[in-house]
């Protein structure tokens, strides 16, 4: 059994130090089920099949494109409200 220590960041994300990554063939973007047992986390990886990682790809880059356009638009109304108070 291969025991090694890691701690929650300001975000709540916890590292997966490489040698357990490298013994269980973790790859960046790897799904898992988490669960408490007791007063045990457990993290237990599941593969998705390549439909479901196209469309979960898919929707996470639609989530990007909606959030650059929200941006532009708020900047665009925050201009436009400003220029509104100077011609007033």
């Amino acid at each position: 059994m291969l025991t090694v220590s890691s701690k929650i960041d300001q975000f709540g994300r916890v590292i997966i130090p490489k040698q357990i990554r490298k013994e269980m063939d973790l790859k960046p973007g790897d799904g898992f089920e988490i669960r408490i047992e007791g007063m045990t986390l457990v993290l237990v990886p599941y593969e998705m099949d390549k439909k479901t990682q196209s469309d979960l790809k898919a929707f996470t880059d639609l989530l990007r494109l909606n959030r650059r356009r929200e941006k532009k638009v708020d900047k665009s109304i925050d201009l436009s409200a400003l220029a509104d108070e100077v011609n007033a």
